[in-house]
């Protein structure tokens, strides 16, 4: 159920996002990624108020958020890359992307965080490459064939590696492997304790980007809409008994 403490929106989902328009399922896709991130970062972060774990995260933890968190960046960033592409008919640009175009039309605060992700894709940049390869080998399971498994590998041969095993499965921890994996993490940008900082605060501020970005782009799509289309509730107002049944009704089939 959404929560009754904050605005809400009610609406359709096809006549708010309809399936053939690009625009509408670049901003669906944005939404997730939106998510994402917002649950890594309540993860990642101690907050009295919105923090989700009720201790700090372990290093072992860390190692596992911090992938979940380079990897949702480093889709997002294709998504961004791949939509803002011009259109081509035989192989010619033949305009700007109904993406491109929607993203240009947004309030210049909005633009800011464009022109910021556009820095993060830079393909020199460590922060860049350090997502990517952190997507491609740590958010996939490598095969036994991949070489970048083998050089992590190798990378770590000396390290001294740690299986748990306790009296119930939850307890068992392959410790060795989250090793495996901070070797992908730290390929581009090293292993000391201030490139891992420097990284934290990258992802924090393209987390930040890409959130206020969302933000802007959902207020801008959901404006332009008929005022019959959208239904607003503000904080504390109780939805109608149809509403508050259909949500009900979704939400036990969704448990079951």
């Amino acid at each position: 159920m959404p929560d009754i403490d904050k605005d809400r929106y009610i609406f359709r989902i096809g006549d708010v996002f309809p399936a053939e328009d690009p625009v509408a399922r670049f901003l669906v896709s944005l939404s997730t990624g939106l998510n994402d991130l917002l649950f890594v970062n309540r993860l990642l972060v101690p907050d009295p108020h919105w923090g989700l774990l009720r201790r700090e995260a372990t290093p072992e933890e860390n190692i596992f958020l911090l992938r979940q968190g380079l990897s949702a960046v480093w889709e997002l960033l294709l998504l961004f890359r791949e939509s803002s592409k011009p259109v081509t008919i035989r192989g010619e640009e033949v305009g700007p992307s109904a993406v491109a175009t929607f993203l240009v039309a947004l309030p210049p605060p909005a633009r800011q965080f464009v022109d910021l992700l556009r820095g993060f894709d830079d393909p020199e940049s460590k922060f860049r490459r350090t997502a990517a390869q952190v997507r491609n080998h740590t958010w996939h399971y490598p095969p036994p064939g991949s070489k970048e498994l083998r050089r992590a590998l190798k990378a770590r041969a000396s390290d001294l590696g740690v299986l748990e095993l306790g009296e119930k499965m939850p307890s068992i921890r392959a410790n060795f492997a989250d090793l495996v994996a901070l070797e992908h993490l730290t390929r581009f940008i090293g292993d000391d304790c201030e490139a891992l900082a420097e990284l934290f605060r990258a992802l924090a501020d393209a987390t930040t980007a890409f959130v206020h970005l969302a933000q802007y782009a959902l207020d801008a799509w959901l404006a332009k809409l008929p005022e019959d289309v959208v239904r607003r509730y503000g904080a504390g107002d109780p939805f109608p008994p149809d509403v508050e049944a259909e949500l009900n009704g979704r939400d036990h089939s969704a448990a079951t």
